[in-house]
């Protein structure tokens, strides 16, 4: 089973946004030393860095002078762009994408999962990565994993499937 934050904040004493500040290299609120090293050794033993590239392992993957091909897939377009949450999640990435600026040279592609020509793109163009906004059928999950190899989803639901998800839980506020 995956190691969540939660179990890492449990184990280590924090809470869950202090262990997501500590593990993402968060430094817009400080932690002491003595809570970041506990942070990661938990984090460690518990197994969350085990198939995982960390930010401070992606030096060791990242080359600069390749320029990286990133998506985001559109799942819906109502509730894409009508959705608070889904806006506000597709005018992060954009930021972050944009701020990363000439140190990390790429295209970034959004593209609707339901465009005529969207299957036709998905299998010719490279994409190093994308990022799921939204639920889709499992067909279009089996198809977006045998093209991309890094793909991210990102929704209210859980959809497992063997993908990297970044879910929204209200009910626990994370």
């Amino acid at each position: 089973m995956a190691v969540r934050l939660k179990d890492i904040a449990r184990e280590s004493g924090v809470s869950i946004s202090t262990v997501s500040r500590i593990l993402s290299n968060d430094t817009s609120r400080k932690a002491n030393s003595k809570t970041i090293a506990k942070v990661f050794a938990t984090a460690e033993r518990l197994g969350y860095f085990h198939e995982k590239v960390t930010p401070a392992h992606f030096l060791e993957y990242f080359n600069p002078h390749e320029t990286y091909s990133v998506g985001c897939i559109l799942t819906s377009e109502e509730e894409t762009y009508v959705s608070p949450f889904f806006s506000a999640l597709l005018a992060g990435i954009q930021h972050e994408i944009i701020k990363q600026g000439p140190s990390f040279p790429h295209n970034f592609f959004v593209a609707h999962i339901k465009d005529p020509g969207f299957v036709q793109f998905i299998q010719n163009t490279r994409l190093d990565c994308a990022i799921m906004l939204g639920r889709t059928s499992l067909e279009n999950i089996e198809m977006l994993k045998a093209n991309i190899a890094n793909l991210v989803y990102a929704g209210v639901n859980k959809i497992g499937n063997g993908i990297d998800e970044v879910l929204c839980d209200a009910r626990e506020a994370v």
